[in-house]
């Protein structure tokens, strides 16, 4: 193997530069952690000298003709299977399926009927071995425990797996995948878990393989979150909020139960009343936004906005404004936003809830207990009466930059990528 790997002007081979590696995801770039983990991960493998090719599951505009479009905003060569309804150009004419649930789709994978779940499979197969066939990749680096890592059996490629933590939802709510998923994990190099939290599940979840699991904790580009944002005026009508809005407390994610989203509203009607000058900016969107506007609307008081979906320029601009952000999941694989708040200098108040423990503390933030509107309320007080921002903030960007180093992380990505493939050779 080793082929690609390492090739230069002069056609030697050399053991540290210029891997061939296929990142893929089943998901778009934008809008959720999975999607963040592999573009900034493409990113910086591209600019270490690596050729980084991409395979995303996306609902982008062009169908078929899309296969290797290079979108302004990708950050390498990029093939993609487009999901649309009732669109006979694209790959699949229905919206690409979830795990729990995604800004641009609904569906799960428990809502396929066996027609779609066929094609679904089918489209994958084809499409990964054409990348491998035509990129000639020496490694894959797939996301999730699930399907696109099945699809690769019968290629001679191998293949690491990131285990994201809702793989593992999936492997639980949906049955019928299960075979594929463990057959993936079986076959994989190594898999390698976000947290120690998500090792524990998966060496749980597929019994007999602890040996080939690892925790490599993820990190972030931390570029885009500490440049500057502009003034706060700015920033607040770039956002669509009042210039005088007064302090701002952030929740940033999907709108879906386990990240607690109601919890959020719940306890801001609790901290209302105490402090009326605060306000509260969901950003993100999902299933559960319009109960959640509707439970606004009857509580009469409180200050808060709805921001929806929105770009990675405006969430960073958010995150960089806030004076808090909040996390209130009720169960968390890892939070890879908390750590786009500590880069952009913004302390986290987050829940007690799995991967969460790992990345938050007190010096940075701190912790409540999960599933308690109380709890998040009067930790929401204390950190803008205690000014959290300007005691724990510079704190918290030091933390990222020393715990959550994005060269760090990569360096220990291209040792297991190495060893990986020296070990199939």
């Amino acid at each position: 193997m080793l082929a690609a790997c390492c090739s230069t002007k002069a056609g030697k081979r050399s053991h540290k530069l210029n891997m061939r590696i296929l990142l893929t995801n089943h998901f778009p770039f934008h809008g959720s952690g999975t999607g963040t983990y592999v573009r900034d991960l493409a990113t910086m493998l591209s600019s270490l000298g690596h050729e980084v090719r991409a395979l995303i599951v996306d609902c982008a505009a062009g169908g078929r003709s899309s296969t290797m479009l290079a979108h302004r905003e990708d950050p390498c060569m990029t093939t993609r299977i487009v999901c649309r309804v009732d669109d006979r150009d694209a790959d699949l004419d229905f919206d690409f399926p979830c795990f729990t649930a995604h800004p641009y789709s609904q569906n799960t994978f428990g809502c396929l009927s066996n027609a779609q779940m066929s094609a679904y499979v089918a489209v994958t197969s084809n499409k990964l071995r054409w990348v491998v066939e035509s990129f000639g990749p020496d490694i894959v680096h797939c996301q999730h425990i699930w399907l696109q890592a099945s699809a690769l059996e019968g290629l001679p490629v191998p293949f690491v797996i990131s285990a994201q933590g809702t793989d593992l939802m999936g492997y639980a709510a949906y049955p019928q995948f299960r075979g594929s998923a463990r057959r993936a994990a079986v076959r994989a190099g190594r898999i390698l878990a976000a947290s120690e939290y998500i090792r524990e599940r998966v060496v749980e979840t597929f019994t007999g393989l602890e040996d080939k699991v690892e925790t490599v904790l993820s990190a972030i580009d931390t570029a885009l979150y500490e440049s500057a944002h502009g003034s706060r005026e700015v920033i607040l009508k770039q956002l669509g909020l009042p210039v005088s809005a007064g302090p701002l407390v952030a929740f940033v994610g999907k709108l879906v139960r386990f990240k607690g989203p109601d919890l959020m509203i719940e306890a801001a009607r609790i901290y209302g009343r105490a402090d009326h000058d605060i306000c509260t900016v969901l950003c993100g969107d999902g299933p559960l936004r319009p109960s959640l506007e509707n439970s606004v609307q009857e509580m009469k008081r409180g200050k808060i906005w709805f921001l929806g979906d929105r770009q990675i320029c405006d969430r960073a601009a958010l995150l960089h404004l806030a004076d808090v952000l909040v996390i209130p999941s009720r169960m968390e694989p890892f939070g890879l936003v908390a750590l786009e708040a500590m880069a952009s200098g913004t302390p986290v108040l987050a829940t007690r809830a799995g991967g969460l423990c790992e990345i938050v503390n007190d010096r940075i933030g701190g912790l409540i207990e999960p599933d308690s509107p109380h709890s998040l309320a009067r930790g929401v007080l204390r950190a803008i009466s205690e000014g959290w921002k300007a005691s724990k903030g510079r704190a918290a960007k030091e933390y990222v930059r020393n715990r959550h180093n994005g060269n760090a992380w990569v360096a220990k990505l291209e040792k297991v990528y190495r060893n990986v493939i020296e070990a199939r050779t």
